[in-house]
């Protein structure tokens, strides 16, 4: 793509609409102004502070959750790699290893807060919440994890905000239906591991086709229609 550029580091203050321009989406960033043709809003619960039309009931709001990256300390559990994923008890537990024996990625439910949406604000050693999560590891996985010790074993700590939704729904479409140029893919409720791909591809598909000037297009059948939003 010989006109691909990337700008990380680049926050886009604001997005404001010009209906008199062939390229009527006008992006503030930290580093000037941006005009295109069409815009993807991809940033999930941040989506609100750019886009009014999310911040009612039927948007987008943020939660936040705690991370931590521990490995095996047994002998045996050293060398031995989950294959899978684990979702435990509906998913109130959740993690996965990573490969050739690396660190177990671990959250649980009681470490969501609803409505943070600032990520770097961690549990302090003493919560209550880090205690559970160590004897969590130590009865699910006892031939992995033992004596577990949050100051010494705990070698990733890391916070994260996730986008919901009302209805457990994502967000895929036009936020609002009159600018045919503004796309969203958000709200991915926790699965965003699974959602995030299903989501970029339609919503790719509806920004080319927008371009494109096929005002025919449609989402595909297979496609949850309940995400869809004004296409």
């Amino acid at each position: 793509m010989k006109n691909l550029t990337l700008h990380p580091f680049t926050p886009v203050r604001k997005v404001d609409h010009d209906n008199t321009s062939s390229h009527p989406y006008i992006l503030t960033t930290s580093k000037g102004q941006v005009r295109a043709r069409a815009v993807l809003h991809a940033t999930n619960a941040y989506v609100t502070s750019i886009v009014p039309a999310l911040q009612n009931e039927d948007g987008v709001f943020g939660c936040s959750a705690q991370m931590i990256g521990i490995s095996p300390n047994t002998a045996d559990g050293k060398h031995e790699q989950l294959e899978h994923s684990l979702g435990y008890q509906e998913c109130f537990h959740w993690l996965f290893q990573r490969p050739n024996n690396g660190p177990y990625l671990y959250g649980q439910w009681k470490s969501e807060q609803m409505g943070r949406y600032n990520d770097t604000i961690r549990f302090p050693q003493n919560n209550t919440v880090r205690q559970e999560m160590m004897e969590f590891l130590e009865t699910a996985f006892p031939h992995k994890f033992k004596n577990l010790s949050i100051e010494k074993d705990i070698e990733y700590d890391w916070q994260g905000v996730q986008g919901f939704t009302k209805n457990g729904a994502s967000i895929v479409g036009r936020p609002v239906p009159e600018r045919r140029g503004a796309f969203v893919a958000v709200g991915y409720n926790g699965e965003g591991m699974g959602r995030c791909y299903i989501c970029a591809t339609v919503v790719s598909d509806a920004i080319l086709a927008h371009l494109n000037g096929d005002e025919a297009w449609q989402p595909p059948e297979w496609f949850p229609r309940s995400y869809i939003r004004n296409l």
